[in-house]
């Protein structure tokens, strides 16, 4: 009997430690290839005492779709404030993985020999290929920032094209300036 109580016990005990170190503080994880754009987010969440940690990787020298997707599937070790991370275990960590990529592939389209509209369906393709592994591995929030500078008509295509994909795997499209409001609403019941 005594056996019994003590292992009771000891599972109790082990239970409220879980409790008690189980927190609502999230990982906030941002790729990009452009500018940062979740400072204020960050500030935000840090503020309110909901913040583990943020990583961004910021991805230079003319990053493309195609270059996210490989540090996806090889697993890219990443190093961000002297720490290093496998690009999948910050996935499986984060509350928030923002993406804020694609600039640099739409920024060679006029170069391309294929139409507008071609070039523009290759890169959603590239696109939802990044979400579907990110999902694959995720089940938290995906946040992708639509924040592109094309001709009306291909910016409003590209826009419904990107929110199709994005409604297929779960994640919501924001623009820049939207991200911090998404934020507070998914964290508006905490603390």
């Amino acid at each position: 009997m005594k056996k019994i109580i003590f292992l009771i016990s000891c599972v109790l005990v082990v239970i409220l430690i879980y409790v008690i170190k189980s927190d609502d503080k999230v990982i906030y994880f941002e790729i990009s290839d452009n500018s940062i754009v979740g400072s204020n987010s960050v500030k935000y969440l840090s503020n309110k005492k909901l913040l583990e940690d943020h990583i961004y990787y910021k991805n230079t020298n003319n990053y493309r779709l195609i270059d996210v997707y490989n540090d996806i599937t090889n697993n890219k070790k990443i190093t961000f404030n002297n720490e290093d991370y496998t690009i999948n275990n910050l996935f499986i960590k984060s509350r928030y993985i923002i993406l804020n990529i694609g600039h640099n592939d739409l920024m060679y389209m006029d170069k391309s020999t294929l139409e507008p509209l071609d070039y523009i369906d290759s890169f959603i393709s590239d696109y939802e290929d990044i979400l579907k592994s990110i999902r694959s591995i995720s089940k938290e929030n995906i946040i992708v920032i639509f924040d592109y500078d094309l001709e009306e008509k291909y910016n409003d295509y590209l826009y419904n094209k990107m929110k199709l994909i994005s409604n297929r795997y779960s994640a919501n499209m924001v623009y820049k300036s939207e991200l911090f409001n998404l934020i507070k609403d998914f964290t508006k019941n905490k603390k």
